[in-house]
């Protein structure tokens, strides 16, 4: 079964990569709710992270923890109680041509263009055009046939030409991170964050 919500715990200190994992936990557009983790430490290397801000760009939940020390606990309970009240957060779409291209293909897979009977989640078609010989284009293909891995290609090669299609992904998910983070000091020792946009 599907989980109603998600709990997301990140190091405070290190927040640009840990919120790249947060990217792949919107992508599954359920209720978020992130604790921000050993802010203490985060604090201690000059980093000063408004998790108002953070929540208003990124619409989830965020609850500033230092879990050495059980503080936040409660506030992360009352948090999780108001994301399972409040449902699904709005989509965020961090690679629009990419989420539109899975969108029209889902739709056509879905309709019996290629012989699928369900209708097929555009994350997964999306995550199987990322994921190129992986794990969730062989999902497909066994699902839909041989002839998906054609539709995928075009799709790859419209919205990437000769890049890797993965690669593209990561790029703008950490652009995302950027706008997230513009602003506030993730870096420590004086340095903000610079926006990507």
């Amino acid at each position: 079964p599907k989980p109603a919500a998600v709990l997301v715990v990140v190091d405070a200190s290190n927040l640009p990569r840990n919120l790249f994992l947060v990217t792949q936990v919107l992508d599954l557009g359920l209720p978020v709710v992130m604790a921000l983790n050993m802010r203490d430490m985060a604090e201690k290397r000059g980093m000063s992270i408004d998790p108002r801000v953070l929540a208003e760009r990124m619409n989830v939940l965020v609850v500033p923890t230092v879990a050495s020390q059980s503080e936040g606990v409660d506030d992360l309970k009352r948090a999780l109680g108001e994301a399972l009240r409040s449902g699904s957060p709005s989509e965020t779409v961090f690679f629009p041509e990419l989420k539109q291209a899975a969108d029209t293909l889902a739709g056509q897979l879905s309709g019996g263009h290629f012989g699928g009977e369900e209708p097929v989640d555009p994350y997964d078609v999306e995550r199987a055009l990322v994921d190129k010989g992986g794990y969730s284009e062989q999902r497909l293909v066994q699902r839909e046939g041989p002839g998906v891995l054609s539709r995928l290609e075009e799709i790859r090669q419209r919205v990437a030409g000769d890049r890797p299609l993965a690669s593209l992904d990561v790029r703008e998910r950490y652009a995302w991170i950027g706008q997230v983070l513009a602003g506030q000091n993730a870096r420590g020792h004086g340095k903000q964050q610079a926006g990507n946009g």
